[in-house]
């Protein structure tokens, strides 16, 4: 359910003070696009009601880049963050592809999975994909994200799985082959994948059963394909959107019967969806024995592999190239105590 913001408008060139802001937790950039032109709007999220950057850097991918002045910014009491809005417009020489770029001051400190989060600067990025003008499809919006980037309602059942629902524009009223959805790494550097398994479901976030409470943060990517108007042409990739966010996961929402001392289990699972090769990352309290086995949800075990536990974190890569589409549960066992996660084959 969307919740009403009072939101502050300030249409103005304003001097706003740096100096006390406050770090940033999210941020997405939406596109209008012509054969030759971009329409940007990019919002970040501060804590709290903070002061917000006066400009920001925007690199347009074709060698130009340039301070974006503030649209509007607003104080958002339901949340209690502050979203600055930026806008630009830019004329590209000619059609292809491009990635875009905006970087602003810093994150908030206390992200688990960004080392250092305080001193890291946000640096994010897209791609927009021009096409020729005689390309029916030149003129079109890039798929954005509806509302504004924040988790304020997370969806937690009996069994520890986290939900987020990811809300975007779908362009129903033009011939779309896919939209395909995944995780992809915050944008910013010293970033690690979350310990637990995360996966997109569709529009769906899903984190099933993390394993420490605390801040991390995570960025969700959506690619937009299209059906060619044509027999015979490939699908058209057209762009790419991308929503960062910091997740707060709550210590009543971790459900398991494993503590961290016993088991860490898979400290992360990626990338997930995957096409070609899993990654994996696992570590245990002590050195000891165990066991890697991947099923399908028929039961069927694809993977077996022994293994030796320990507190180091140890990296192992299953190749998955010729599996079938769907859902694989993955199993790591170390005697009576065993971690179950779930990845998706695209």
């Amino acid at each position: 359910m969307k919740k009403e913001y009072q939101i502050i408008l300030i249409f103005a060139l304003l001097s706003i003070v740096k100096l006390h802001a406050q770090g940033i937790v999210g941020a997405q950039l939406e596109k209008e696009t012509g054969a030759t032109q971009v329409s940007i709007r990019a919002e970040i999220l501060r804590e709290g009601n903070s002061d917000v950057s006066e400009t920001i850097l925007f690199k347009w991918g074709d060698g130009v880049e340039e301070e974006l002045p503030v649209l509007s910014y607003g104080y958002l009491p339901f949340v209690n963050l502050t979203l600055a809005v930026y806008h630009g417009f830019h004329v590209y020489e000619e059609p292809g592809l491009y990635e875009l770029s905006f970087a602003d001051g810093f994150l908030i400190d206390g992200i688990k999975n960004i080392e250092s989060s305080g001193q890291k600067m946000l640096n994010f990025k897209d791609t927009i994909s021009l096409l020729p003008q005689e390309n029916p499809d030149s003129n079109n919006e890039a798929p954005f994200f509806l509302g504004d980037p924040t988790i304020d309602d997370l969806m937690v059942d009996e069994n520890g799985v986290i939900k987020y629902i990811a809300v975007f524009d779908q362009e129903f009223y033009t011939p779309i082959e896919d939209f395909r959805t995944s995780i992809a790494p915050f944008p910013a550097s010293g970033y690690s994948p979350p310990p637990g398994n995360l996966y997109m479901d569709g529009n769906i976030l899903v984190w099933d059963k993390p394993v420490e409470p605390g801040l991390f943060g995570v960025c969700i990517k959506v690619r937009e394909f299209r059906q060619p108007r044509e027999e015979g042409q490939d699908s058209l990739f057209m762009s790419t959107a991308h929503r960062a966010i910091v997740l707060e996961i709550d210590s009543n929402f971790i459900v398991s019967n494993l503590s961290l001392e016993s088991i860490e289990g898979l400290v992360s699972l990626f990338p997930n969806p995957t096409t070609s090769t899993l990654h994996l990352q696992l570590q245990h309290a002590q050195a000891t024995p165990g066991k890697l086995q991947i099923e399908n949800l028929a039961g069927q075990t694809l993977h077996t592999e022994a293994l030796d536990l320990s507190p180091a974190l140890q990296s192992w890569q299953v190749d998955v190239a010729d599996w079938p589409s769907g859902v694989y549960v993955v199993r790591l066992l170390a005697g009576s105590e065993q971690v179950v996660r779930k990845f998706v084959k695209e």
